[in-house]
């Protein structure tokens, strides 16, 4: 704030939130420079147009993240008794957000505006003030009830982990005030998944002329056009007549003019960030709403399989069928995830009935939701890794994944082993998944995730590589997958277990026959 005003003036400007979040903030740009925030005109454009629930489908690097951010410490600050969190995607994220943006922000405020404003108490994640205000960054807001919430990159959090990004609507979502202030911002990642619906819904009512009403979500889209930045001056890359046909499109679409730079701006960051890759570009950048969920199945190990499966109607209804064991197949992790298939095999039928992950947990929460299903199980296959040592938080001791298991009371643990070459796995999977069956709800996000699971995109010779990609979230689930299709037979499994007459003999462990009762 470098304006001189009297203290009439100051008074009046400081009762407009507007004109604080546009006056007292600062942050670090791009280039690493302290500035003072001032929004650009997508920024501008955004907060023009709030509602008290805004869904928000941007390009990469605009921005909405750090504005809404600091309109949620501006009104922890000027608003008493305010509580403000930001959900970000991961932890990372999240103390980086804090760290970067809230904190850097509050320690660079003018003094004379705080007229007595100071923090109570601060810590990794939050900042707590004298007015009975707080400004909270964390992963997961489930079970609390802020004024203000902010979720980030949901759209990522969906495609990586479908179940977190559920429990963000189901909890997080659900203990925002109807008064309260909320958004819900990110990229695309994929036309599935919570973020994808509630954008896909929202433009859907826009487009039908109905009128947002307090619960509903008022949707906002930024495309890379609208970032003034995004041009390329005395540039010499080639726009091709490809190109202008396409920016030609764009152009009557959306009721603008596109300059020479802004579409060399475009096509080098195609060429230089993505290989060429079309599809990669319209999801990080896209030119219009629907352009950001363009999903091509190009480059994915499962596509053809997938169809046959969907074409044969094998993906259904499939019962958990008592009478029989359930058996599970595993991938381990913890800060990539971990994902359980189970099966069961009945009358030569191979029958998929459910598909659970979870994320940097330890291994008695996945026991527990096991137990939670109350299946009778068999066999435990487990990945090759499942036999190194690794430390467990809670004890802070070395063990195995299989020794660790075994000690919460899982038997019947078989280890796979590895296949020195992964393309042999993704071969056998390939012959047996056009042979078995999905249930069509417990399974939905295994189902995506084998939908999705793709190679890796050679951006220096703009191919696809015979090298699976891990950076989306889908490896988990089908590495998982491989464990059934590299591991199991009927012979290595347990026979099957008469449950009926389980039921009436008095047991000490809920562990039976392999399982829980």
């Amino acid at each position: 704030m470098t304006e001189q005003y009297t203290k009439e003036e100051l008074k009046k400007c400081l009762g407009s939130w507007r004109w604080r979040l546009e006056h007292l903030y600062h942050i670090v740009d791009k280039s690493g420079k302290d500035v003072q925030f001032i929004p650009n005109r997508a920024q501008r454009k955004f907060l023009d147009n709030l509602g008290h629930r805004n869904i928000v489908l941007k390009g990469r690097q605009i921005g909405l993240t750090t504005c809404w951010a600091l309109i949620q410490l501006d009104q922890a600050i000027f608003r008493d008794n305010t509580r403000t969190v930001i959900q970000a995607q991961d932890k990372v994220t999240a103390s980086a957000l804090f760290r970067n943006t809230i904190v850097y922000a509050w320690e660079h405020m003018p003094p004379v505006v705080l007229k007595g404003r100071h923090t109570i108490s601060d810590s990794k994640t939050m900042l707590e003030f004298n007015n009975g205000s707080s400004i909270e960054v964390t992963s997961s807001a489930r079970g609390q009830t802020p004024f203000m919430l902010h979720i980030s990159e949901l759209g990522k959090t969906a495609a990586r982990y479908p179940g977190k990004a559920r429990e963000v609507m189901t909890g997080s979502i659900t203990g925002l005030p109807k008064d309260g202030w909320g958004c819900i911002e990110s990229t695309a990642e994929g036309r599935d998944g919570v973020f994808a619906d509630l954008v896909l819904e929202a433009i859907k009512r826009l487009e039908a002329g109905h009128i947002a009403g307090p619960l509903d979500w008022r949707f906002h889209f930024f495309s890379w056009f609208d970032m003034d930045e995004y041009s390329l001056e005395d540039s010499s890359e080639v726009v091709s007549p490809a190109d202008d046909e396409y920016f030609a499109t764009i152009e009557a679409r959306n009721g603008i003019t596109l300059s020479q730079g802004q579409r060399q701006w475009y096509c080098s960051i195609r060429r230089n960030n993505y290989g060429g890759d079309p599809q990669q570009m319209h999801q990080e950048f896209p030119s219009f709403a629907e352009e950001a969920f363009d999903q091509s199945t190009e480059g994915c190990w499962f596509t053809e399989q997938m169809k046959s499966l969907r074409r044969n109607g094998r993906i259904t209804d499939v019962p958990w069928q008592r009478g029989y064991p359930v058996h599970t197949f595993w991938d381990i992790g913890r800060s990539d995830g971990t994902g359980i298939w189970f099966f069961q095999h009945r009358d030569g039928q191979d029958n998929f009935i459910r598909y659970y992950e979870d994320w940097e947990q330890e291994w008695d929460v996945y026991v527990a939701a096991m137990q939670r299903f109350g299946y009778v199980f068999g066999t435990h296959f487990l990945p090759h890794d499942a036999d190194h040592r690794r430390q467990v938080k809670t004890s802070g001791q070395a063990n195995t994944a299989k020794k660790i298991l075994e000690d919460l009371g899982l038997t019947n643990i078989v280890i796979v082993p590895r296949t020195p070459d992964k393309m042999v796995s993704i071969n056998k999977a390939r012959t047996k998944l056009p042979n078995v069956w999905f249930d069509k709800t417990n399974c939905a996000d295994g189902i995506k995730h084998l939908d999705c699971y793709g190679k890796t995109w050679d951006t220096r010779h703009s191919c696809w590589l015979d090298i699976p990609d891990k950076s989306k979230g889908h490896s988990e689930c089908a590495d998982a997958w491989m464990q059934f299709s590299d591991g199991y037979s009927v012979a290595k499994t347990t026979n099957l277990v008469d449950i009926s007459n389980m039921v009436t003999i008095q047991q000490t462990s809920p562990f039976m026959g392999g399982g829980w009762r």
